[in-house]
């Protein structure tokens, strides 16, 4: 399975393509992200969030992320989803 990886921009793009009148913003994906609310890959200066987790998220679904550091600048995130 691909996963559907997208930067903060193209994510809300999309959900604004599925739901002309959805009142998610940039801001507040970009708090989710921050406040580690939303699990993300950050690449470069670009954080990038897997659309299926933010569709869970959304949905009401509730995910557990753990994260280990890696020898070098690196983090993994490992998720464990909960509920659904």
């Amino acid at each position: 399975m691909i996963r559907r990886m997208r930067s903060i921009q193209q994510a809300i793009a999309e959900i604004k393509e599925e739901d002309p009148k959805s009142c998610l913003s940039e801001w507040h994906l970009r708090q989710m992200v921050l406040s580690g609310e939303l699990p993300f890959h950050a690449v470069g200066r670009k954080y990038l969030i897997d659309l299926s987790v933010l569709e869970d998220i959304l949905g009401g679904k509730t995910v557990i992320q753990k994260k280990e550091e890696i020898p070098g600048n690196f983090t993994a995130v490992k998720m464990r989803r909960i509920g659904g």
